[in-house]
Parts: C-alpha cells; structure tokens; sequence
C-alpha cells in the first residue's frame, strides 16, 4: 500500500509473509441447490497455494463427473483425468446450501491456512473450519494419547536438608505446561509464592519448609516438599562448575571452598559414592549427587547439588510409517522420542516436506513424503531421523464418486403424517408409536384427551460434522380440547428411535448416535443427553419441550462421562453442539472445576461471536496454553475481559464472579429492569459494577447463594459460567 507521502508500507500483517506461502481460494456458484436463498449461492470451496509467488499452485488429480453443470465438462473425455484445486468442502449431493460464507485467515508466518464458513440450509446452520498445512493436508483433528502422568516438579537454589548462610534464589518449574504454587511455612508466618522468590538471611536460624503443588493442563496434580534452613551465622559454602538441576553433555569440573573449620564432602553417581575431594573432573555419564557439609563456630552449613552429566542422545522412533514403503489411502505417523536422563525436550521439529507437521495427524493427500525429526535433549544432545514414504490414492468404485459429485437436484418428497387421539388410564404409562419413533408418555400428564401429530421429515443433512444415517426427522406435538399447543413437559417425556445398524459407515459405532433437537431460535442442530442400546438398536432420551427431533451420527462429540445426572449436562450438551465448550481429552467436561481465566476468554469469544482486528498487547500471553492464545487476544482486543496493572492477562488464574460482572458490563446487552437487589454482601460488589447485577438478577440470569450473599470475589465453576451463558444467549 502507498501512504499519503507516497511512501510504501505493508497494511495488513497477513502480507508480512516469511515463507514465501500464500493461499488463495474460492467458492462456485453453479450449484444454488433447491434450498438456496440466493440464485447463485456458491457450494463448493476450492483451495490451493503457491510459494514461487503465482509461478505454480498446488493441484490434484481428479476425474470430473460428465454430467456435472462446473466449470470442467467442456472439451473432456469420459475418465479423462484433470489437475484441479482441491476441495475444501464440497457439497455430497445432499443439495444443502452450503458455504454460503467464507472467512480465510492465515497468520503472518504464512505457514497454515484457517478456513472458516457457514453450512446453512433452511433449517441448518453450522461453522466449519478446516486447518491445512502447506503440504495440502487437511488437519480434521488429532487424536493425542490421553496425558495421565503428573508434572514432574524442579525446584533450583535450594535442596532439601540445606543449611545456607546467604540469601537464597528459589524457582519451581515443570517438564510440561502447567500451573504450580509453592507455600513456604516457617514457625512465624505462612507464605504463598507462583513465581520465583528469595529467602533472605538474618543473623538467627530459621527453619522451612517449602510444599509445591502443580497442575497440568490435563488437571494431573503432584506435590514435592523439601526442609531446609538459613542462617546467616552459617560456614559459607561455594560450589563452582556445576548448578543444582543441571544437565550437561561434557565433563564437569567442580570446585569447593567453605569457610568452616570442618568440611564433610560426599559424592554419589547413580547412588554409588564417590571418594571424597575439594575439587571433581567428572566425565562418565550418571546422575550425580553432591553434599557439602561444613561447620564452625558452633554453627554448620549444609547444602545438597544434583546434577545429570548425559552424552548419549534422545531415541526418535516412528510408528505408522516405514522408510520406503507406500500406504494405500492414508497413514498416521506416529513421532515418539525417548531419553536415558531427561523428562522433556529443549527443542522438537517435525517436518513433512519440509513443513511442520503434527504427530499423529492422518495423511490423506496422495504424495511422496519426507518425514524429519529433530529433537535436543536438556544437556544439549541433538538426534535427527529422517524417512520416504508415500501415499497411493484409494480410487472409489464409479458410484460413490458419481453420488461424490453429482450437481442434479434432489426430488423434493411429500410430507408424511402419523395422528391420533391418546386418552391416557389411570396408573399407566401411554405410549404412541409410529414410524421409526416411539414416543412415552408418562401416567398422570393429560388429565384430558390430547390430539397428536407426528409429521416425517425428509431432512437431508445436519452440516458436515453430524452424519445423517437414514432416519428422518419428526415434528411432534400435541394439542388440547381447545386447540391450544402443548409445549412444556416439566416431568419430560420419554423419545425411542429404531435405527438400522447397517446405514453406520465403516469406521463409525453405535455409540456415535446422538438425539437431536432443532432449535428454532438458533437455527441449529442441538444434542440432547440419550442412551444408545446396541442390543436392541434404540436410542432414547428424555425432553421436556416438542420441537422437531432426529437421530443422527454425531461422532466429534464428547462423551462427557462425568457430566452424566449432573444438573447442568443438558447445558452442557447445548453448549458443546453450539462449539462454545467442548471435553478433554478423556471425553469429560469437569463441570464442577473453576474456570481458568483463558477458558472464560474461549467460551465468550465463542458464545458471543467477539471479532476485533486490533492485536492486544498482552505481556504474558506465553503463560497461555497455546490453544487459548487467540481466545485471550481475541477477548482483550473486544473489551470483554480486562489486563491487570502490569499488563498481564493471568490465563492460568481462576476466574472470579467479579470478572463475569465485569465481562458482561462490557459486551452483554442488557435490558432495563425495575428490581431492587437485596444482596447482604452487595457493599463488597464494586460500585460500577453494581448496576450490571441489578440487570443480570433482574433478567434472571444470575442470582446469589441461599444465605442471602453474592460473593462477588469466589471463584466460578464451569457448569456455573455456560450455564450464566445459556441463560444470556436464550433472553
């Protein structure tokens, strides 16, 4: 771009590009489908990229259909192959409206392609997003082995057992991301630290003890407690050539100087000891232990050094793919390193075709590939490993590519109607059948005949992440005397549906089905709590409120194990069909866990659709977990979460009910209320916050404890926040 002086300057930071990569797509619109609100609606999304600068892009091999209406057919032979962009998504012959819009966003690195659209039909309404790496794979997701290791704890300056004579440097770290507090209890006060801190030394003796506990991102928790004591009346000791926690790929040279009349040295290698010296030349391999122990006037020092002296280094192994071989369809390499001494990695690159690449991600593209690993252990030792394989397209028989890419309209079919009159016996469950779908009405709910209309429909896809597998959907309702519509069932209502086994594709289970509701209001797909029966091929849940219901193959979806009874789970279900929330990594959602800061930072990104351009500074935006790391931008850029008086974000802190006040007063829109909040606590809510409260407890969208009290400084509860969301997003 050119300024007002005429002087050139990059306007948008996507063109600060340092790989030479650049990605460009776009959409047809030559398939409106028969429920496209637009004549020319595009449906296909193609892509490709380029890193000579426009000179060649990134193709592939396909056979276009010869009745296809696209771009193609002229001037082509019957199977005569054609190189093409790829697809990004490509409408399957269900004629939905799909890829309507399109955003495309790359980072300024240039080295990954994020597409995110909308698949909407007349009923359908789901965002998409695909990432691809410049290879021209399509990362779907990745499945990663379930981390039930606890974090292993470091703590350097101090050991336990020390006796030191100066002020003392402590620092905790973890071998992975993860959050730590260390207590520091002497006989006077107890003190709380989460970064590092200094022990100072007086001319008495005092006695610690310190107690760590840390947390990974997978909630896995351990503890380390060491003893040890300052006194500033201690022999000075000093050790030279080496540090506590040290790791080193040489020989060591150690000296020792104390200034006690007495000294006691003892070193161990792997628990075997060693003669005792002033001075060390180490070079054999080993972990090493070093006490120093030195004494006069009465008073002693004592203090403790372990240190990893490792030559050898770390083991990269590769599982899924074999040097040279080739692989029909797909593969999964799988990069697993191993070390003799060290718990985790300074450095680790994975590259496929010399771009990063993310182990266990299935490779579908069909190409010759070079796989390179690089990894360095903690004293500095570097292994590289590099194979060839390749991948050979899967050719699918002539009719499923035909159905693949078939531009013909779907016929529409007629409307299928089952209805009746149920007069419910008294002491008697009722239960109404018809079609695929059973529907269970519990004794006592109509005091009076209700008339019933079950109407078939013939939905044609759920967007690309819910599978449809043969059943239609059904509108329910019910209506009394006077023709008035039943809506509600506050003690709920029991859905059977009988599904077909053999309509599941290959590599999907039962156990992926999922009842579904459509939600007027949101113009979505939403999943409800069900129990799947393999035995039987049923799949039930329990609603309280008739709308139109499905079943469906809903595979992505959590299995949110924990959440099952819990008083939130239907919240919960709503919230991850809407991909506000989603599990862990063990398929749990951990309702009754504190939010984290950077977790609050998603969830309102996402609930509320945030987009702001402006790039927040935020000073330890590296503390955040990698992927909430554009949710915390993304949060602060928007206003809706603020940085304390350092400019720090806090991602790891846990959220309070203050930060919720201070998130809606920013970004909620609000109506007026006339209520009057009687909170006991509400002088401790700050005064600018105060009338957001008044709002949000008039609006019923939140509300105090049963004592009365608002305690607007406790932390908030996962299940707690979606469920302040839900109620916000359903006003």
């Amino acid at each position: 771009s050119i300024d007002e002086q005429g002087n050139e300057y990059i306007k948008y930071d996507e063109d600060r590009n340092k790989k030479n990569v650049f990605w460009v797509t776009f959409g047809t619109s030559t398939n409106p489908g028969k429920k496209s609100t637009e004549d020319k609606e595009p449906m296909d999304l193609y892509y490709s990229y380029t890193d000579d600068f426009g000179d060649t892009y990134y193709t592939v091999e396909k056979i276009p259909n010869p009745d296809s209406k696209g771009k193609f057919n002229e001037k082509l032979e019957e199977d005569e192959e054609v190189y093409v962009w790829d697809w990004l998504a490509k409408d399957t012959g269900n004629k939905v409206a799909a890829q309507a819009e399109c955003q495309i966003r790359m980072p300024s690195s240039g080295e990954v392609l994020y597409a995110v659209w909308n698949e909407a039909g007349e009923k359908i309404s789901d965002v998409m997003f695909r990432r691809i790496i410049p290879s021209g794979v399509i990362i779907e997701g990745v499945v990663n082995p379930i981390d039930e290791a606890a974090p292993v704890i470091s703590i350097s300056g101090i050991s336990d057992g020390d006796i030191v004579s100066s002020d003392t440097e402590i620092n905790i770290t973890l071998n992975e991301t993860g959050i730590w507090e260390a207590e520091l209890i002497s006989d006077i006060k107890t003190q709380t630290y989460n970064s590092k801190f200094t022990v100072k030394a007086e001319s008495t003796r005092k006695d610690y003890t310190l107690k760590v506990t840390a947390e990974d991102l997978n909630k896995n928790i351990s503890e380390k407690t060491i003893e040890f004591t300052v006194d500033g009346r201690s022999p000075k000791i000093n050790i030279s050539g080496i540090k506590n926690n040290d790791y080193k790929n040489t020989g060591v040279r150690i000296t020792i100087e104390t200034t006690g009349d007495n000294e006691e040295i003892t070193m161990t290698k792997n628990g075997i000891t060693l003669d005792s010296k002033g001075r060390y030349n180490l070079e054999e391999e080993g972990k090493y232990k070093l006490t120093v122990n030195a004494k006069g006037n009465g008073f002693e020092s004592i203090e403790n050094i372990t240190f990893v002296i490792d030559k050898t280094p770390p083991k990269i192994s590769i599982k899924g793919v074999e040097d040279g071989e080739s692989y029909l369809g797909s593969a999964k390499p799988i990069v697993e390193i191993t070390d003799n001494y060290s718990s985790k990695l300074n450095n680790l690159e994975i590259k496929l075709n010399d771009r990063d690449f993310l182990s266990s991600t299935k490779i579908t593209k069909a190409d010759d590939y070079t796989l390179s690993v690089f990894a360095e252990d903690e004293a500095g030792n570097i292994s590289e490993l590099t194979l060839d394989f390749t991948i050979k397209e899967k050719r699918e028989s002539p009719a499923n590519r035909e159905v693949a890419i078939n531009d013909e309209e779907v016929p529409e079919s007629k409307l299928q109607e089952f209805t009746g009159q149920l007069v419910q016996e008294d002491g008697k469950d009722s239960v109404i059948t018809g079609f695929n779908l059973s529907i269970v009405i519990p004794e006592g709910t109509f005091d009076e005949p209700v008339d019933y209309v079950i109407t078939k429909l013939e939905e044609e896809g759920y967007g690309s992440r819910i599978l449809k597998i043969g059943d239609d959907a059904y509108d329910i309702m019910f209506m009394d005397s006077s023709g008035n519509i039943i809506h509600e069932f506050p003690e709920g209502i029991e859905l059977i549906f009988q599904y077909n086994e053999a309509g599941i594709p290959q590599g999907l289970s039962e156990e992926d089905i999922k009842i579904l509701h459509y939600d007027e209001n949101l113009e979505m797909w939403i999943a409800v709590p069900c129990e799947v029966d393999t035995e039987n091929n049923t799949v039930s849940a329990t609603v309280y409120h008739l709308s139109t219901y499905s079943t469906a193959l809903y595979p992505n979806f959590p299995k949110l194990l924990d959440s099952k009874g819990h008083w939130s789970e239907r919240i919960i279900y709503k919230s991850v069909s809407m991909n506000i929330v989603c599990g862990d990594q063990k398929g749990n959602f951990n309702p009754d866990n504190y939010i984290t800061r950077e977790e609050m930072a998603k969830v309102i990104v996402n609930a509320l659709g945030l987009e702001n351009d402006d790039i927040a500074e935020i000073k330890d935006i590296e503390n955040a977990a990698q992927w909430a790391k554009d949710y915390v931008r993304q949060a602060v850029a928007s206003n809706a979460m603020e940085l304390d008086e350092k400019g720090n974000f806090n991602p790891k802190q846990m959220a309070t009910r203050e930060d919720v006040l201070k998130a809606a007063a920013k970004v909620f829109a609000l109506d007026e209320t006339d209520i009057e909040i009687q909170y006991k606590d509400l002088e401790e809510v700050p005064a600018h916050l105060r009338e957001t409260l008044r709002k949000l407890t008039g609006e019923a969208i939140v509300k105090g404890y049963p004592d009365g009290t608002f305690k607007v400084r406790n932390n908030v509860r996962r299940c707690e926040f979606i469920k302040i969301i839900a109620e916000y997003l359903d006003k």
